[in-house]
């Protein structure tokens, strides 16, 4: 998800390279120098609250074109929770002192955007438990097309998409709607198969065959 919020959020990687050292630090006075850590705490809870708000927008930008991509796909209704790596009630330098007794008997830093996530669910149930596998594969398809969609809308750039086997454990309507998702996208495709099938996003310009190591050039 971060190379998203890079391209769309112009701070993010700077804030992210030095959140990362200085928790780095942190984690080392914790373990080495434990009256030292708090030291770090500003600039972990400054740089991390960057972080944070800079996911949070980029994801409530995402939300719409992840719910019509699941509309598109297979009609998937599904939800995106972001779990920041704090709770929602405090700053994250109160949840830094309140964390700093456990972080001191663990010697590491329990709660900042490092223990962020993003829960996808099905009313108060994981997606995970309730889907089947090709669903999941569906569910994730949407979410890499919304954020080449977003991008798209964002930075005009338009990226090359690369697709592992995308036939696999999806039935033939699905796999036309996936088919037909990326086709909107006119964007550059690498894709593999198990199956000598190259003409499922057109003629492909250029096809390979790999067996036991060796590449040869095939007709696409």
């Amino acid at each position: 998800m971060d190379w998203a919020v890079f391209h769309v959020e112009p701070n993010f990687g700077d804030a992210w390279v030095r959140y990362t050292r200085a928790v780095k630090q942190r984690n080392a006075a914790l373990r080495h120098e434990p009256a030292q850590a708090a030291a770090w705490d500003p600039e972990v809870a400054r740089l991390g609250e960057v972080i944070g708000e800079a996911r949070g927008r980029m994801l409530e930008r995402l939300d719409p074109l992840w719910r019509q991509a699941n509309t598109a796909l297979g009609g998937l209704e599904v939800e995106l929770h972001y779990s920041r790596g704090w709770a929602q009630d405090v700053t994250l330098a109160q949840a830094l002192v309140d964390s700093r007794v456990r972080d001191q008997t663990k010697g590491m830093t329990h709660v900042g955007p490092h223990r962020a996530d993003v829960l996808v669910r099905i009313g108060h149930r994981a997606a995970r438990e309730v889907l089947s596998r090709g669903q999941q594969k569906l569910a994730a398809i949407a979410m890499t097309l919304a954020q080449v969609e977003l991008l798209r809308q964002q930075t005009s750039m338009n990226p090359t998409l690369l697709l592992d086997d995308p036939a696999a454990e999806l039935d033939e309507t699905h796999l036309q709607r996936f088919i037909d998702q990326v086709g909107r996208l006119e964007c550059q495709l690498v894709f593999t198969s198990l199956q000598a099938r190259f003409d499922l996003f057109g003629r492909a310009e250029r096809a390979f065959h790999v067996e036991q190591g060796n590449v040869t050039a095939t007709a696409g």
